[in-house]
């Protein structure tokens, strides 16, 4: 059921925003209706769905109507086996159309723990790790902002980019460590190798927060609540005012501002 391609790539940043093909909602639907469905299976199709109808273009946040039917949809994978995969994915994907980056972080952390897979746990994990990173550098932005909502600890804009730069850093290790343990894993070495600068990243000289975006790939969340906030889109550079050279009597440019008189 679940696109592991998609689910590295995204992870890796290789690609942006992964929205569901057309009609994808329709045919889960269709198949949760079918009879003698096995409780994994039905589980499965459950997660898919609830994930399906969370996924919203860049900018925007899940419609109530989708809200509505995809948190019964992930309340009805969640119900089943509690560590199974569809258990996972349907408590992240409900965690992320709440809005909370980090809490998405508790499920993918408890999939590591598990024997079977290993690769997939890593590669799930690296992927909310990176949104886990976008949501950080989002509010790392807001209270630059507003740094009169600034405080001591953790809510201070330089606290919210480390927290965001050792999060990037840490999902290219998971992805290099997804790598290792499926060598023969041709999209898992891919995604490795494309977020391989991540861990060379200097932890002590820091990074800018628009630098951070640009890592992590955030600019699909600007516009949607992260963690009770709205990530913002930054503050448009104004434009130089152009002066404008001023011509003499015989037409010729002297400028800027200055006129030559005879």
């Amino acid at each position: 059921m679940v696109n592991l391609k998609a689910l590295v790539a995204g992870a890796a940043g290789l690609v942006g925003n992964l929205l569901p093909p057309r009609g994808e909602a329709g045919r889960l639907r269709r198949a949760l209706k079918a009879k003698d469905l096995n409780e994994t299976y039905k589980a499965e199709l459950s997660a898919e769905l609830a994930v399906v109808l969370f996924a919203c273009a860049p900018g925007e946040n899940v419609t109530a109507k989708a809200f509505a039917e995809g948190r019964k949809h992930a309340e009805l994978a969640m119900a089943g086996d509690p560590e199974s995969w569809a258990a996972f994915r349907a408590e992240r994907a409900l965690h992320l159309a709440l809005g909370d980056a980090e809490e998405s972080l508790l499920p993918s952390s408890r999939a590591l723990e598990r024997d079977a897979d290993r690769a997939r746990g890593l590669a799930e994990h690296a992927s909310a790790m990176l949104v886990a990173a976008c949501s950080n550098a989002c509010a790392a932005r807001y209270l630059e902002m507003k740094p009169e909502e600034q405080s001591r600890g953790m809510e201070t804009a330089s606290a919210r980019r480390a927290a965001a730069l050792w999060r990037v850093m840490e999902t290219g290790r998971l992805l290099r460590n997804a790598s290792d343990a499926a060598p023969d894993d041709a999209d898992a070495a891919a995604a490795a190798d494309a977020a391989a600068h991540y861990v060379e990243l200097d932890a002590f000289k820091g990074s800018t927060t628009n630098e951070l975006i640009d890592l992590a790939k955030c600019r699909p969340y600007v516009g949607t609540t992260m963690d009770g906030r709205v990530c913002p889109a930054g503050r448009k550079k104004k434009k130089k005012k152009e002066i404008k050279p001023v011509v003499n009597y015989n037409d010729k440019k002297i400028g800027p501002g200055v006129v030559k008189r005879d």
